[in-house]
């Protein structure tokens, strides 16, 4: 399931036709709210070229999901490699590497959740911290 929108929408959806895999992949463009159907997610890839914050990241990582970012330019600076998530090249062959790895490695995979709970339960305990001393 691929959600969002972007310059290269139309060239995998022409992709996909052409690999015969409609029937595998599905684009569902913006959604309003994509958390629900994130949290159901096995894994979240993001293949982004350049990258700001990387909002989504973590919202992905509020949600657990174990991941594959592609080595943009904010990247190990919004997961910590092999701890928090796996970061591909720039190429599909490693980004099918690391999500193969993913997949088929369960030990990863947990670690992987394990240290995202971990991680986001620091930040809500800093978060209330942080209320608490301002009282709200």
């Amino acid at each position: 399931v691929i959600v969002g929108d972007g310059e290269e929408r139309d060239v995998l959806k022409r992709k996909t036709a052409e690999d015969g895999m409609e029937d595998k992949i599905t684009f569902l463009g913006v959604l309003p709210n994509p958390y629900p159907l994130m949290k159901k997610a096995f894994l979240f890839l993001h293949t982004a070229r350049f990258e700001g914050y990387g909002i989504i990241v973590k919202e992905a990582a509020l949600l657990h999901l174990p991941m594959v970012l592609t080595n943009f330019n904010t990247a190990t600076q919004i997961i910590t490699p092999e701890t928090t998530g796996l970061i591909a090249e720039m190429n599909s062959e490693s980004v099918f590497i690391q999500m193969e790895r993913l997949i088929s490695n369960q030990t990863l995979r947990r670690k992987l959740i394990e240290n995202l709970e971990k991680e986001v339960s620091q930040q809500v305990n800093e978060i209330e911290k942080f209320y608490r001393l301002i009282e709200i």
